[in-house]
């Protein structure tokens, strides 16, 4: 991971969290999702975890908790993130941006994971879920994947590989080391965390 570009205050998702403790080695996103926890911990940046995501971390086994420490945060979903998931993704919102590819409930979720990283205000999310980026975009939150903060180049692929953008979308779809964010360094632009299979619950 580059120091430099990494972000003084992420949001990670839940696919992030999961791989970044241990769990799911042999998947491919492992590795970086785990660097990128390391050395945002390394580097003394602020990790925010959405409560709804410790849930998720728990559900797996029963009993894994988040660990501790002055740079990991866990926030609430608590009135103010209510009000901002409320406003920023009302229901007309949340069906026009949907794609095919994931089911409205996911979709809400994923919205409500949003809406904790605008009320905390993270500079970005860190994700895996495409969901998480194109939710994020229409905040005007960056976001990223994991990968995006390593030292050198990774090879780009396509997040929807066989129909490009989902409808709803005004931009190309994201790319690995991308995200919907424009930022290089993940500042926050003023807007707006589920597995890499799609939103809601982590695989």
């Amino acid at each position: 991971m580059d120091p430099s570009k990494l972000p003084g205050r992420a949001l990670i998702d839940s696919g992030v969290l999961t791989r970044a403790l241990g769990d799911l080695p042999s998947d491919s996103d492992t590795p970086a999702c785990r660097d990128f926890w390391q050395a945002m911990l390394a580097a003394e940046r602020d990790i925010l975890i959405a409560a709804p995501s410790v849930a998720e971390v728990i559900r797996l086994n029963g009993t894994r908790s988040v660990p501790r420490s002055p740079q990991i945060e866990v926030v609430a979903f608590d009135q103010v993130a209510a009000e901002i998931l409320g406003r920023r993704f009302p229901m007309a919102v949340l069906k026009q941006l949907k794609h095919a590819g994931t089911t409205l409930t996911h979709f809400k979720y994923d919205a409500l994971i949003v809406a904790c990283a605008v009320r905390h205000n993270a500079d970005c999310i860190v994700a895996l879920d495409p969901d998480i980026f194109i939710l994020a975009q229409h905040t005007g939150l960056p976001s990223y994947q994991p990968s995006h903060y390593r030292t050198a180049p990774v090879p780009m692929r396509p997040l929807f590989p066989s129909s490009g953008a989902p409808p709803g979308s005004t931009q190309a779809a994201p790319l690995v080391g991308g995200g919907a964010g424009t930022a290089s360094t993940g500042g926050n632009t003023g807007g707006a965390g589920g597995g890499s299979t799609g939103g809601g619950p982590a695989t």
